[in-house]
């Protein structure tokens, strides 16, 4: 398959994520819903996606999740008594309390995109203004009327960004929120820790964070300042209290980004309203875990082979399934007017 990239990023990455480390754990859920099922297998999924640049651009060392109130450490210990997945990857914390996720671990995004798109051809930085379909074929013009690319297949993988004459015709109901990571030169710093806050040692750096604030649609994320270092810092302090110590908001820098999340909180993957259209978007904080099954899922679909998924998994992440529950309590609410 010819794949072509696009992105206004001269760099053509920092778009995609542009965090110097990247947490990889699961989310795990008792019981058998669509939900529950496809996180186990976004994380087996990963697992083997990243194997490969184990010492390179992934770090398995493993990740610890400890319980952030007394409801998650009843979910935790509720996990670890009858663990959903087998010995050798996940096993009781340390200490008695939370779970290890023995081979999760740091991803580093920069080395992870390098390697995903190596095969494929970049497009001139740019924006796209328009896309259009021709008897099967889709085109993809410039902001200068410059006809940029042509195709027979296209994936939307624009996170809070997306064209508005896609959005009029199937809107994706993306909702938009504001992260600040903060870091600090700390080259003692090792390992993954997590509880809602993470806290990563990563190539001489301890980064954590991260916050997570609604963002209205449009506007402008505020610049990195220290209030939130002083959030993510005292987040640190309850997470793990000796990493913490000797820090300060304003020996910290950091990054803001913005997140893209769905109302249900499950990405978007899958096709969309028109022939050749598809659309993978919606990660929220769980990307570099999640983002190699959906691909997969879309790149099955593309090319027609067996999903990677169960059927009801992938109608959870339908991107249309918002536009489908609507119209069927439309119906209902004309069956039933009382």
């Amino acid at each position: 398959v010819a794949v072509a990239l696009a992105d206004d990023d001269p760099c053509g990455r920092t778009r995609a994520a542009g965090n110097p480390a990247a947490l990889v754990m699961p989310r795990l859920d008792r019981g058998d819903t669509a939900a529950a099922a496809f996180h186990r297998a976004a994380w087996l999924f990963a697992l083997d996606a990243y194997a490969p640049l184990t010492g390179d651009g992934y770090d398995p060392c493993g990740v610890l999740e400890r319980p952030r109130d007394e409801a998650h450490a009843a979910r935790l210990a509720d996990l670890a008594s009858d663990p959903p997945l087998p010995s050798e990857l996940l096993q009781p914390g340390p200490d008695g309390a939370g779970l290890f996720h023995i081979p999760g671990g740091i991803a580093e995004p920069a080395i992870v995109l390098e390697r995903g798109s190596a095969g494929a051809r970049r497009l001139p930085p740019g924006r796209i203004a328009r896309l259009a379909l021709d008897n099967g074929i889709w085109t993809a013009w410039d902001g200068t009327g410059r006809e940029i690319w042509r195709g027979g297949n296209v994936i939307l993988a624009c996170g809070a960004d997306a064209l508005p004459q896609i959005e009029d015709l199937a809107p994706s109901t993306i909702q938009r929120a504001r992260g600040q990571l903060s870091m600090a030169t700390d080259p003692q710093a090792k390992g993954a820790v997590a509880a809602g806050a993470y806290a990563l040692g990563w190539r001489g750096r301890l980064i954590f964070g991260a916050t997570f604030d609604p963002l209205d649609a449009g506007a402008d994320p505020e610049p990195v300042n220290d209030a939130d270092h002083a959030r993510n810092l005292a987040a640190l302090t309850r997470l793990d209290p000796g990493r913490a110590e000797g820090l300060s908001p304003e020996r910290l820098w950091g990054r803001v980004s913005v997140r893209a999340t769905t109302q249900d909180r499950l990405p978007l993957a899958g096709a969309e309203a028109l022939p050749g259209l598809y659309r993978l978007g919606g990660l929220g904080a769980r990307g570099f875990t999640v983002a190699p099954l959906c691909a997969e899922i879309i790149a099955s679909l593309i090319c027609t082979e067996p999903a990677p998924v169960e059927a009801r998994v992938r109608a959870a992440l339908d991107p249309l399934r918002f536009l489908r529950r609507k119209a069927l309590s439309r119906v209902d609410a004309r069956k039933d007017p009382a």
